[in-house]
């Protein structure tokens, strides 16, 4: 059974992650239950972020706790919440790219293109 958590605990959303993350649900031909955030071991600094979309069988996995952001539901790997208690989830756009920004203040360290950290 997953535990659920206040928000403020594990994660935040600025206003813009929220309308992207709500309008990609909302685009879906299929029913959602919403986003998983995990850690895969990889990059030269360790780890690097994994966020997908969550299946319906997500609540019969012990290996999630289920956050519940701004109306959007968050599966947070249980062996890797310590290292995402109080990550901020953004979204950008820019001239050349746009995508998810994720800000961690556990993270010790980073590989110099961004692409994995340590903690």
């Amino acid at each position: 059974m997953q535990h659920q958590h206040q928000q403020q605990e594990i994660l935040h959303l600025t206003s813009s992650a929220c309308a992207y993350l709500n309008e990609t649900l909302h685009d879906l031909d299929e029913e959602i239950p919403g986003f998983i955030l995990a850690l895969k071991n990889t990059g030269c600094a360790g780890y690097s972020y994994d966020l997908a979309f969550a299946d319906t069988h997500v609540d019969d996995r012990n290996t999630f706790v289920l956050t519940k952001v701004s109306g959007i539901n968050f599966y947070v790997q249980t062996l890797f919440l310590v290292f995402l208690k109080g990550t901020t989830i953004d979204y950008q756009e820019t001239s050349i790219s746009s995508g998810i920004i994720i800000q961690n203040p556990n993270v010790r360290a980073a590989c110099g293109c961004g692409a994995s950290v340590s903690f």
